[in-house]
């Protein structure tokens, strides 16, 4: 990844978070669902960072 699409990942990221933030002090009752899916799409992001395979949900835990 060039800087230019790090920049633009991390903002990314950022902005994912105030969403999730916002949606906890709202008190959402989707809270859980869009904790779990920011969190994956992290662990993707993560991923294609370090230029690893990305492994399927299903099978992270087991890789622990």
């Amino acid at each position: 990844m060039n800087k230019t699409v790090i920049e633009i990942k991390k903002y990314g990221v950022w902005n994912a978070l105030d969403n999730l933030k916002d949606c906890y002090e709202q008190e959402r009752k989707d809270f859980n669902f869009t904790y779990h899916n920011e969190l994956a799409n992290l662990f993707m992001e993560y991923c294609q960072f370090l230029n690893v395979k990305i492994v399927p949900s299903c099978q992270i835990y087991a890789l622990s």
